[in-house]
């Protein structure tokens, strides 16, 4: 089956040249298609996601389920690529042309990310949609972040090419007459945000996957 398919390119980078992953610097780069790329450290390495593939080529569970860094979706070696290669076999063979391409991924995904195939947690998944972008919050928003509650300014940001959207804490009920502001990435959003809420309706709840702990539990039944 994968005999047929051409080996991907590598690319090799000079000792702390290389592209910045979430497990440090890469020392080699292999992409398998536009927006996907397999990444390699001295110590880990790991799949590197666009927002754009991932919207138009992976489940929304395998999305939510990624590791969010830098703007994209990670999926980390020993995994949870299991995610990405078991929607995508042929990205797999690309990357071990000559190798034995037979990889039990339902089995590595039970055991890492049980979640994946939770019914409950596939329909919180498409109750969610989409992840949320800069564009989606709107002024008045309060929106979660990490453990803090932030309402979004009608104010953006530039700082070099990436542009940022201001907020203020939740509380602040003049933000014009001091009180710290704080600027937030499309990254932070897509990684940390937790809620929207609008005119006093809850529109977006990040589904969230269970604790290691429970996932422990449910892979030793």
């Amino acid at each position: 089956m994968a005999t047929n398919i051409k080996k991907a390119t590598r690319k090799f980078f000079a000792n702390g040249k290389g592209t910045a992953t979430p497990w440090g610097r890469a020392d080699c780069s292999t992409q398998l298609t536009r927006g996907v790329v397999w990444y390699t450290t001295p110590g880990h390495g790991g799949l590197s996601v666009t927002v754009a593939w991932a919207r138009d080529n992976l489940t929304l569970q395998a999305q939510y389920l990624a590791m969010f860094w830098g703007g994209k979706l990670w999926y980390e070696e020993d995994c949870k690529c299991a995610m990405v290669f078991h929607e995508h076999p042929h990205l797999w063979y690309r990357l071990i042309v000559g190798e034995d391409p037979t990889v039990d991924w339902t089995a590595s995904i039970r055991s890492w990310d049980p979640d994946y195939f939770d019914p409950d947690f596939i329909a919180r998944c498409k109750a969610a949609g989409d992840i949320p972008d800069l564009l989606f919050i709107q002024p008045g928003d309060q929106i979660k972040v990490g453990d803090n509650m932030y309402r979004v300014l009608n104010e953006w940001t530039r700082r070099g090419k990436s542009a940022y959207r201001i907020m203020v804490h939740a509380d602040n009920r003049y933000p014009t007459h001091g009180g710290p502001r704080y600027r937030v990435s499309n990254a932070e959003i897509q990684g940390r945000l937790q809620s929207i809420t609008r005119e006093g309706s809850v529109v977006w709840t990040r589904p969230c996957e269970r604790s290691w702990e429970m996932k422990k539990e449910i892979v030793n039944g």
